[in-house]
This record gives C-alpha cells, sequence and structure tokens, in this order.
C-alpha cells in the first residue's frame, strides 16, 4: 500500500527481495483527496513505472480510499476470487508498506464487513502504531486451507518526513478532505513558503504555480528579496511547522534542488504533496532531508 499523494517514497526499497516471486497488487490510499483535474491514469502509469524500477512487474494497481471505502469492496472480492483458483501459490495476503499509510484503517474495513466478531485495530497518524504480524482469518482457499489477511508493521520511511513528524505536525500536513488547489500568477523574482518546511524561489517574467497540498498548511507568498526578514520574523508562529528549533533539525541538513522550465513541470514533495508548475522560468526548491524532492514533465 502506497499513498497516493507521494508515489515516489511509497514503493519499500528492495522490495523484490521482500516479496520474492508472490504476486503484488498495489493499492494507492487517499486518492479520494485529489482534485478532479489530476488525471488519475498518468498517475497509474507512473506507479508501474516506479514498480517495474524495483522489480516489480504488476498491472494490479488500484486507487482507494480507505477513509471514504471506496474500491475496499471491490480489492477484497478479487483477492477472494484468487485464493480459490488453483495456481494461486499462497493462502496468506500480506499487507505492506510505509508507516501511516493506511493500512491498518484498511484491515479495519477488512473486520467490520467480513468478520463475524469484529476487533478493531489501534489506528493513528503516528509512526510504528502496529508493531506486531496481525493475523485475520478470511475463509478457506480451494485446498480448504486456512486463509488470512496479515497486516505487517509500518516501513520506517527515511524519505519522507511523516515517518518522524509529531502529531502536531500531522494534523497540518496528512490532509483528510478534498484538496482545494491553490494556484499563484507569479513574476519576477518571488518566493513561497510551504510552511517553514520547504521554501521556492521563482525567477520568471510570467510563471502559474499550483499547489495540491492539506488545506491546514500555510503558504507564504512574498518578494524573494523580502524573503529572510519574513521567515526570520514569522518561523515558529506563523510559518510552520516545524514548531521550533528542535523539530527543525530532526528533518535534517536543508538541499537545493535548481530547474528551469518551459512548458509545464511536476514537483512531488514527500510527505506535503504535489507543485505543478505551467510557465517558463527558473526555480529553486530549498527543502530539508526528509523531504525528497522528484520531478516530472508529464503533464
Amino acid at each position: 500500500m502506497i499513498d497516493a499523494l507521494d508515489i515516489y517514497t511509497g514503493i519499500i526499497p528492495d522490495i523484490k527481495r521482500i516479496v520474492g516471486n508472490n504476486p503484488v497488487w498495489i493499492l494507492a490510499n487517499k486518492s479520494d483527496l485529489f482534485p478532479k483535474d489530476l488525471k488519475l491514469n498518468k498517475i497509474k502509469e507512473k506507479i508501474e513505472k516506479l514498480s517495474k524500477d524495483n522489480g516489480i512487474d504488476t498491472k494490479n494497481i488500484f486507487f482507494i480510499s480507505c477513509y471514504k471505502e471506496h474500491n475496499v469492496d471491490v480489492i477484497m472480492e478479487r483477492m477472494f476470487a484468487n485464493l480459490n483458483k488453483k495456481h494461486y501459490p499462497s493462502n496468506n495476503i500480506y499487507i505492506i508498506g510505509s508507516t501511516s499509510v493506511g493500512k491498518s484503517t484498511f484491515i479495519n474495513l477488512v473486520l467490520k464487513k467480513y468478520a463475524k466478531t469484529v476487533d478493531l485495530i489501534t489506528t493513528s497518524m503516528e509512526a510504528n502504531t502496529t508493531t506486531n504480524l496481525i493475523k485475520i482469518g478470511v475463509g478457506k482457499n480451494h485446498e480448504g486451507k486456512d486463509c488470512y489477511l496479515i497486516d505487517t508493521p509500518g516501513y520506517l520511511n527515511e524519505r519522507s518526513i511523516l515517518s518522524c513528524a509529531p502529531l502536531e505536525t500531522l494534523k497540518i500536513l496528512v490532509p483528510k478532505n478534498f484538496i482545494r488547489v491553490k494556484t499563484y500568477q507569479l513574476k519576477e523574482e518571488q518566493t513561497i513558503y510551504l510552511g517553514g518546511l520547504v521554501r521556492m524561489d521563482f525567477k520568471c517574467e510570467k510563471l502559474s504555480a499550483s499547489f495540491y497540498v492539506s488545506d491546514k498548511l500555510y503558504i507564504h507568498r512574498t518578494k524573494t528579496m523580502n524573503a529572510e526578514k519574513a521567515y526570520e520574523n514569522l518561523k515558529f508562529k506563523e510559518i510552520v511547522p516545524p514548531f521550533n528549533e528542535e523539530e527543525l533539525k530532526m528533518y535534517g541538513k536543508n538541499h537545493q534542488v535548481k530547474v528551469k522550465t518551459e512548458t509545464s513541470l511536476n514537483i512531488w514533495l514527500s510527505g506535503i504533496g504535489i507543485v505543478h508548475i505551467k510557465g517558463m522560468g527558473e526555480i529553486t526548491v530549498t527543502h530539508p532531508e526528509m523531504v525528497m524532492v522528484t520531478l516530472d514533465y508529464d503533464d
């Protein structure tokens, strides 16, 4: 299971060694948060390529929402159908993924819908809620063997800020509702802060930047010549998260990514969201180590 808003850090490194030759399905959770103008087919193609790059060749990629229960029934029906096929190699289904991606919430939905007695798993925004394997009986396969759905401890993703951010910050970064895109028309030299986590400096004649991020994340725009002063005056107050110096240090040293764009560009910020750029200009993204920046040029 991966976060549909964080696909580039969602696939666990060396996953091929973990799953071997077993069939793999990829469930992209939180897809209900996407604005309608974001093309899911394009994102599906990116996920497919990422899985191949990691040694997993699968066409079974599904967009789901554990929160709104979208596509969960479809997934379970297909899983049950596969368990009853003679060529299916296993009687266990393992749910794996990074911390806080929604695995336990998915398991809870399965318990509510398919289990005779419901004993819900503790879910939380904080990392490492599930500390042991949790086995749930889901019937028998074609050989009469008991079949289990197994929730595993989350992989601690060192490329995403969500794996270590305190609860106060997670409540801001993780969107709960449909994302309302914020678009800015930029000219000359301007700077945008995403909280106090990411700084984006723009040099352009005319360019638009659309932010697919949580509504709770404070976005501050200013002229680049005033950016440093604005940050020093507002950090840990309005420009949050982080909320203090200790949290800021936790995310690692700052790095810069410089890019030129002539048409359109997507900037994926792990644990934060997506920025869609349209137009010609130069962009400098300053980010901490635990916010991975990935660029792609597909509309």
